[in-house]
Parts: structure tokens; C-alpha cells; sequence
């Protein structure tokens, strides 16, 4: 096995130039939002319906994988305080619905209201934890493990 390693440029924190849904200017919201500091011990969950968001026992670095989560891997979070992965909270959040109480959400609507629910998380970790994210180019090893000349590999 052939072993080559070197400095290769990657990107980090580069959420938002890909992911184009998440700006500054987040356009849903909640309307109203209950956060307190959640005791050690409890388990954490989520539940949804169309107007209101409850989690239990979050962090935020969760919170951020819930808006996030097809664009967020754990090393391109950098320089984050220690309260952001071990500080828990239960969060009550209330909206509007996307559609009435009487008409449940068909399957079409599903993603879009899961999208509308990120944005809307987004939103809350940009106005109460003031959360900003930028991207930067760093230098950084990684190493390629290859074989060497045309030999295979056998299980």
C-alpha cells in the first residue's frame, strides 16, 4: 500500500455559499419562541405540527444541525465556545401554519414545510444566540491511502 500525504486547500464553514437558503435576511421566522436552560439528565426530543416546534434538551450545535443538515460536517465548525456543544435548552416555538389545523400537510408539501421549519431555525440561532457564519479557505494535511502500481485490494 502506497501512503502519500500533503497539504491540500479545503473549505470550511462554506454554508452559506452553498447553501443559498440560508442568509442573513432569513425570511421565516417564528413568531414567538420560549428558550430555557434545560437540566442535566433529561433526553432530548423533537416534536413537530404545523404551528408549533418543541425540542427538548438541544444544543446548539444541534440546533445549527437542524437547519443545516445536508451542509454541516463537525470540522468545519471552528472556534465555537465550549457552551456550544454542552449548554442544553428546551425550545417552544410557535408560527402561523403553513396550512390549517383541518387540511393536514399532503406528502408534496412535506419538504416544504421541513425547509420552511430549518429557515425558521436558522432565524432563531441568528436573532437570540446573534450566531454568524463566514467561509474561509484554510491549509490543511490530509493523506490518501492508495494501492501501489496495479495491485488489488482483497477481503
Amino acid at each position: 500500500m502506497r501512503h502519500t500525504s500533503g497539504a491540500r486547500t479545503g473549505s470550511l464553514l462554506s454554508l452559506i455559499a452553498i447553501f443559498t437558503g440560508f442568509t442573513a435576511e432569513a425570511q421565516n421566522h417564528f413568531e414567538v419562541a420560549s428558550i430555557k436552560s434545560s437540566g442535566n439528565g433529561s433526553h432530548g426530543y423533537a416534536q413537530y405540527s404545523p404551528a408549533t416546534m418543541i425540542l427538548n434538551h438541544v444544543t446548539i450545535k444541534s440546533l445549527l444541525e437542524m437547519a443545516l443538515p445536508q451542509y454541516l460536517q463537525e470540522f468545519q465548525i471552528i472556534g465555537a465556545p465550549n457552551w456550544f456543544y454542552s449548554e442544553y435548552y428546551d425550545i417552544v416555538a410557535k408560527t402561523d401554519p403553513p396550512v390549517s389545523e383541518h387540511n393536514p400537510v399532503k406528502p408534496t408539501d412535506k419538504e416544504a414545510a421541513a425547509k420552511e421549519r430549518r429557515e425558521r431555525i436558522w432565524s432563531l440561532l441568528q436573532d437570540r444566540w446573534q450566531l454568524k457564519i463566514h467561509h474561509e479557505t484554510r491549509q490543511h494535511t490530509v493523506y490518501a491511502f492508495g494501492t501501489a502500481g496495479n495491485q488489488s485490494i482483497h477481503q
